[in-house]
């Protein structure tokens, strides 16, 4: 029995991790979707990286580049957010689905 957990252990934990992979993917295209120039937020963050930046004596270019990876960076983090969001909700789902499995086997014992 010991044997058995362990097993459904492993494959719950692979199946999360995959879940988890392909949803930063698919957030992360979802967001990148939607930095355009028309997005106002987008386009405050940047200028106020790049306005952070003009303290330190940085040329534009390398401001206007700073400010773009992070804002990349950014929305990578959000991607991940995301996707671990969704893994925990498939998490319990499936809690549920096996708890109301053992409550219906224990009413017909």
């Amino acid at each position: 029995m010991n044997c058995i957990r362990i097993v459904g252990a492993a494959i719950g934990a692979n199946v999360i991790a995959i879940i988890i992979e392909l949803r930063i993917t698919e957030h992360g295209s979802e967001l990148l979707a939607g930095q355009t120039a028309d997005n106002v937020v987008a386009e405050e963050l940047r200028a106020t990286a790049a306005g952070l930046l003009a303290a330190t004596g940085l040329p534009t270019e390398g401001r206007h580049g700073i400010a773009a990876a992070y804002s990349r960076d950014v929305l990578s983090l959000k991607a991940h957010e995301l996707a671990f969001q969704d893994g925990y909700l498939a998490v319990a789902v499936s809690a549920l689905v096996g708890l109301v499995t053992a409550a219906m086997l224990l009413r017909r014992s």
